[in-house]
């Protein structure tokens, strides 16, 4: 089996064999998600950038993993 095949295409070929869905349907799933998409960018790119300097950011998420834990402010 080849790597690097777009797993939406992989699904919508198998789904389509099988006789689940119909192209049309499979079309119209395919157009809600770029406007579901084109939304989402949308909205991220009305909102205000992070202030490095008002954010607090760390590498890890899980401080126990930090090896400076504890030794910050």
């Amino acid at each position: 089996m080849p790597f690097g095949r777009d797993c939406l295409k992989v699904a919508e070929e198998y789904l389509s064999q099988q006789a689940w869905v119909e192209p049309k349907t499979l079309e119209t799933w395919r157009e809600e998600m770029a406007r579901k998409v084109e939304e989402a960018v949308a909205t991220v790119q009305r909102e205000p950038a992070p202030d490095p300097y008002q954010e607090k950011w760390f590498a890890l998420a899980s401080t126990h993993l930090d090896e400076m834990h504890g030794e910050r402010d």
